[in-house]
């Protein structure tokens, strides 16, 4: 394989992107690499980055230039991070990266920031890009963020396993004073006091255990015609039984209207809801298990 070969195979793997000094590292000379740009048209994304010919720049794409401009000394942080997780879906720009307090660069498109300490332990490789770790990511974004959206980050952050709230606690514990501290130690309180919900599935399956019929595995996505419904934190699909858990934030207004909407929904798809609270499982587990039996003869089971 020519060098040619070799870089187009080396663009495959970072969204079809080479630099100028990978193009270099190949042995290929600049003033080579200048005809071939001006003969196919590559797109120049950011200096010393190219895009080549037939591929998309999407927002990925935009995000692994600016790592490749820094040659491996920055991270993708704050919102940029959080896009590349999946923490968040919307694309800001510019873009954010941390560097050692001694780099000096600049890139195009990307705000910069340089910051001690926070690149020991702390990266990560994700979607091809070289990011801050999960924990990291969201105590940088403390800084830029307001509570509500830190909950949000926190939440999603343990709903896809890239880490638990506890683990975020550790590292910031761990780290010196950080911008937006304060509004993230707010947010790690709400959510404990959210994720207690969690606590609480994980109660209605044990007591569930006893009963001849095992329920699915995690909550189960209800769809209709192609279309979100609800998510039933235990459930029984063959059936179409469902056990809604009430944590402390359904007992909201907004919560509680948004749960109510999504009830009327299930019951118009022919589900049987039997909901709990803490009061149910932890102090009256033997009512929440005959009437979960109960919903599941009326819907045709036998034990």
């Amino acid at each position: 394989m020519d060098c040619w070969g070799v870089l187009a195979g080396v663009a495959a793997g970072q969204h079809g992107l080479v630099a100028v000094w990978q193009v270099e590292e190949v042995g290929i000379a600049r003033q080579l690499l200048v005809r071939r740009v001006a003969e196919q048209g590559w797109h120049r994304v950011v200096r010393g980055v190219y895009l080549l010919p037939g591929m998309a720049l999407t927002p990925l794409a935009r995000v692994k230039a600016v790592d490749l401009a820094l040659a491996g000394r920055g991270l993708a942080s704050h919102r940029t991070a959080a896009f590349v997780w999946g923490l968040r879906k919307q694309f800001t720009r510019p873009m954010e990266f941390v560097v050692p307090p001694h780099c000096t660069m600049r890139v195009q498109d990307a705000h910069i920031r340089r910051l001690a300490r926070v690149l020991e332990g702390d990266g990560a490789h994700h979607a091809g890009v070289a990011v801050t770790a999960p924990a990291r990511t969201i105590c940088t974004l403390s800084g830029v963020s307001s509570v509500a959206e830190l909950v949000d980050d926190l939440a999603t952050a343990h709903r896809l396993r890239l880490v638990t709230p506890a683990s975020v606690r550790r590292v910031a514990e761990a780290s010196a004073r950080f911008a937006g501290q304060g509004r993230l130690r707010e947010a790690l309180e709400r959510v404990d006091r959210q994720l207690n919900h969690s606590q609480l599935e994980r109660l209605g399956r044990q007591l569930l255990a006893g009963i001849p019929l095992s329920p699915h595995p995690q909550p189960f996505v209800v769809a209709d015609e192609g279309g979100f419904v609800a998510e039933i934190d235990i459930a029984f699909p063959d059936y179409r039984v469902g056990v809604p858990i009430d944590g402390p934030h359904h007992f909201e207004p907004d919560q509680k209207r948004a749960d109510d909407d999504q009830r009327h929904r299930l019951h118009l798809l022919e589900w049987l809801l039997v909901p709990a609270d803490e009061m149910r499982l932890r102090h009256q587990p033997q009512v929440f298990v005959r009437q979960v039996i109960q919903a599941l003869k009326k819907k045709g089971w036998s034990q």
